[in-house]
């Protein structure tokens, strides 16, 4: 999710098909500015105050198609409304416009695949959507662990020169140098997002993070488990 050129990968596994677009750089830092939301979900905001027009709806289709683009509908979800979060009020398609890779926080989501009608219908009704209808309790950042450790041993070899197609914990990858800034495993990013955020959900491969003062005030509960497809999705709190 960083710095570089997007590669496309072909998953050897079902479960990481969504991960397509994949790039040279890990995040790094605290994942996202804090975003002023609610205490907690539920209140009655009623829409994201992002403009319901085809630009907008079109970057957050893009963004879902590029993110999780063969992902459950669950993981889609998810990641729709974490855009959401990340610009509430704001225009997605100013920053997300044109349609690129994902560099670093410029732009902070990918947007480089063509989104389908079902992209679109989604990222409509996530927009006129209340907050409180939102399953990741506020989330403006997210990663694939599982990806993640791909990437930083993919990284490792790279930096002892080794160069090439590498399939790594089931993942193919197609040059392995394009990872060779990817330095930190998924509890690298743990521990380097944990000083300003906090885990607020995790749907399927994706975890889902945000403020960890926001969090706070809802006294800190556990990361929740987003389950269900479509729009019928339910959120429990894990043991």
């Amino acid at each position: 999710m960083n710095l570089g050129q997007i590669i496309a990968l072909a998953m050897g596994t079902a479960g990481l098909g969504g991960a397509a677009w994949l790039l040279s750089r890990e995040p790094e830092g605290e994942p996202a500015a804090p975003i002023k939301l609610p205490p907690a979900p539920g209140g009655s905001g009623g829409g994201s105050g992002i403009p319901m027009d085809e630009n907008e709806i079109e970057a957050l289709a893009r963004t879902i198609a590029s993110e999780a683009g063969s992902g459950t509908p669950a993981e889609q979800k998810c990641v729709a409304w974490t855009v959401r979060n990340r610009f509430r009020g704001k225009s997605i398609y100013a920053t997300q416009y044109p349609w690129r890779s994902q560099k670093g926080a410029n732009p902070p989501f990918a947007s480089a695949r063509e989104a389908s009608d079902s992209h679109r219908k989604l990222a409509r009704e996530v927009l006129a959507a209340d907050q409180s209808q939102d399953p990741t309790g506020g989330a403006t950042s997210f990663f694939e662990p599982r990806m993640q450790d791909a990437f930083a041993k993919a990284g490792a070899l790279a930096r002892a020169g080794e160069t090439g197609s590498r399939t790594i914990d089931g993942v193919k990858m197609s040059d392995i140098t394009r990872f060779k800034f990817y330095k930190k495993d998924a509890d690298g990013i743990r521990r380097s997002w944990a000083p300003g955020s906090a885990q607020y959900a995790t749907a399927g491969r994706f975890e889902f993070w945000g403020s960890a003062s926001l969090l706070a005030k809802r006294g800190n509960p556990a990361p929740i488990a987003v389950v269900g497809s479509g729009l019928d999705l339910l959120g429990a709190e894990l043991a």
